[in-house]
């Protein structure tokens, strides 16, 4: 099968059908039939479908059109893996269209390539592509964590990337490190997954103050959650990301070399982090465990996630 193939001889409800998607009987009407967007997560039906003309339109988007490649290209993006038009044929064919495979192929969320699908080491990995975060299923998941979406604009980047030994493209949204060309990155899944593009190393949030006192995270999540909390979008004092318990060493050569007046510690309430805590008190002199300031969570976070559900209040005074 062809695009043109495709586009004259797939009908859009019949796609839709072997995607798992119904037709809203209550949302209808004689001239238009409305799904669930196959391209973010909702729960107000607002994907159109013009029952005359097969034309489709996402009002959640603004976005529509009747080429079947191109709804498949963006079905994938949407869900996590990079596509093209020989990308969307082979899917299609995996659909059971044009002859494809003898057993359609139904990609759900958990089913899709996710970046959660392999185990490699981050040589494996090749930068594709930054840019701002624009796919809905990362402010989904940030929203699901209290992250609001003026704060994933301002401070996190959507990543584009190339796994080499799997052949096969991946995105995830993060923050650039000190390292150059080097970025943090996690998938918008519930299990996180974490890995780095480039060089792992620490990150620096500046803050509206040249000096003085320096926040201390493990992961830009607990950065953002910090900021929740305070009301802000934006902290009175730089910030350093550690992104993992090995950046250490040069979390401390920063530090030293900066020479801030104070340190705050926001660092997880497990032995992990208090192990971290206790070296950095114990190295730097004038560094406080705010970790008690979040408990009995083990990170901010999840005290932000319970302070919202409100199942626990915090408060914070820096």
């Amino acid at each position: 099968m062809n695009c043109e193939q495709a586009n004259t001889t797939i009908d859009i409800f019949d796609l839709l059908e072997r995607l798992g998607y119904k037709e809203d009987q209550k949302a209808g009407n004689a001239r238009e039939a409305y799904f669930a967007s196959p391209w973010r997560r909702e729960i107000k039906a607002s994907f159109c479908v013009n029952r005359n003309t097969r034309e489709y339109f996402d009002h959640g988007l603004s976005v529509g059109g009747v080429s079947v490649i191109d709804f498949i290209v963006k079905y994938l993006e949407g869900h996590g893996k990079l596509a093209g038009i020989s990308d969307a044929l082979v899917f299609l064919g995996s659909l059971g269209y044009g002859g494809g495979g003898t057993k359609p192929l139904f990609l759900s969320e958990q089913q899709l390539t996710k970046i959660t699908d392999f185990k490699n080491t981050e040589s494996d990995l090749e930068l594709i592509k930054v840019e701002p975060v624009r796919y809905s299923y990362i402010f989904d998941y940030l929203q699901s964590r209290g992250i609001p979406n003026r704060l994933v604009k301002k401070y996190l980047l959507q990543v584009s990337y190339h796994n080499a030994k799997q052949q096969k493209n991946y995105w995830g949204f993060g923050i650039s490190n000190q390292s150059p060309d080097s970025y943090e990155i996690r998938s918008a899944t519930k299990d996180g997954f974490k890995t780095a593009l480039g060089k792992k190393d620490i990150s620096i949030i500046k803050g509206r103050k040249e000096e003085g006192t320096l926040n201390v995270f493990e992961g830009f999540i607990d950065f953002l959650s910090l900021l929740v909390f305070q009301k802000v979008d934006i902290l009175n004092h730089d910030s350093l990301i550690l992104n993992s318990l090995s950046s250490m060493n040069k979390a401390l050569i920063y530090i030293k070399e900066k020479k801030p007046t104070k340190c705050h510690l926001f660092l997880d309430n497990d032995d992990a982090g208090k192990k971290m805590s206790t070296r950095l008190i114990e190295e730097l002199g004038m560094a406080s465990d705010f970790s008690q300031c979040f408990a009995p969570y083990k990170d901010l976070n999840a005290a932000l996630v319970a302070d919202i559900a409100k199942e626990r209040h915090f408060t914070f005074e820096l």
